[in-house]
């Protein structure tokens, strides 16, 4: 099993075979079998180095190939689907021997990209460019994406924030993947959005972006398309002066210091940059 990959060949005829094959009682087997193996290796083991390996390499497979395998679980009924990300949001995390065994910055960017090229709200490719993948057979309704992103994106703040949150060393690995993937694009559009809490949300996710990068990674980003200026084009597009939320998010993002956001709504503007 170990040495043949054997979870991916079970991926591949799974996703072969009809998805009447995958039904709730499917996903609890493969969760029964999460569990069995992040707890079966014994402590009064005098293999046990050996059988920790095997173990972990093990869980890696299942988890990388089953259950965060979005191409498996897309046609499948909705409940089964919702049932999968609700337990991986919930029960999942919750659980410290199987935490421990989630590599977190790869799950972190698998999830992402699930969310990107699965389970999109609006076909990305006319705007974006992007194909979309899982098209080969039904998408669950309008409503269920909604309820499956919903655990999905839960999913992610859990798997960011537990613990002691994110660790130096996975901010060093983060932040190269976000910068390779496109990531200040992304800000950019979601600076365009008509909410004002998106606006500010893509404002501060570009400010921790650029404090973690070093200085050549700031300017190879930033400079040659001058996107500060498009950064003020963005924020005075709306012709309503910068909201004061959005103006303490432009300090910090200059300051390079960060202040827990603010629990109250507040309607005060300052004057637009001319």
């Amino acid at each position: 099993m170990l040495q043949c990959r054997g979870f991916l060949v079970i991926s591949h005829m799974l996703q072969r075979c009809s998805r009447d094959h995958l039904t709730a009682d499917t996903l609890a087997s493969f969760l029964h079998l999460t569990k069995h193996l992040v707890t079966c290796c014994s402590p009064n083991s005098d293999l046990l180095l050996k059988q920790s390996f095997c173990q972990s390499f093990l869980t890696w497979q299942l988890l990388d190939h089953i259950l965060f395998n979005p191409a498996l679980w897309m046609h499948t009924p909705a409940a089964v689907q919702a049932r999968l990300y609700c337990y991986l949001a919930t029960d999942f995390l919750a659980d410290a021997h199987i935490y421990g065994s989630v590599r977190r910055v790869s799950t972190v960017l698998q999830t992402v990209h699930t969310l990107k090229f699965y389970y999109w709200v609006v076909n990305p490719r006319a705007k974006s460019g992007i194909t979309p993948k899982g098209l080969e057979g039904p998408r669950p309704a309008h409503k269920d994406i909604l309820t499956i992103r919903a655990y999905i994106l839960l999913f992610l703040k859990q798997l960011i924030m537990i613990g002691n949150g994110v660790k130096e060393d996975e901010l060093h690995s983060m932040v190269p993947a976000f910068d390779a993937k496109g990531g200040v694009r992304t800000i950019f559009k979601l600076l365009a959005s008509e909410s004002q809490l998106i606006r500010l949300q893509a404002l501060k996710l570009l400010g921790f972006f650029l404090s973690r990068s070093t200085h050549k990674r700031k300017y190879d980003v930033m400079s040659p398309h001058n996107l500060y200026t498009l950064l003020a084009t963005r924020l005075c597009a709306g012709g309503e002066g910068l909201a004061l939320p959005v103006y303490n998010a432009l300090y910090e993002l200059l300051t390079e210091h960060w202040w827990p956001p603010s629990s109250g709504s507040r309607s005060k503007r300052t004057s637009c940059w001319r």
